[in-house]
């Protein structure tokens, strides 16, 4: 596996998670919430390093620039 197929397949099991607490129906706010808490989690058991941590926050200093051109 790769790392796309593995955030995947953590994206599926936050869906199926989330389908425990709506009855049946994938609720996509749970589903969210569960997958970037549990991103959060193993992120921070991974130990990032410093150049790491940096990519991170150039994709999401990328993102806000994205949203920004885009209002």
């Amino acid at each position: 596996m790769n790392v796309y197929d593995l955030v995947h397949e953590l994206g599926e099991l936050a869906k199926e998670r989330s389908k425990i607490y709506d009855k049946g129906t994938v609720c996509h706010s749970f589903a969210l919430g569960w997958f970037v808490g549990d991103m959060q989690n193993n992120l921070d058991q991974m130990g990032l390093s410093k150049k790491q941590l940096k990519v991170l926050e150039n994709r999401i200093a990328k993102m806000k620039k994205i949203i920004e051109e885009d209002k």
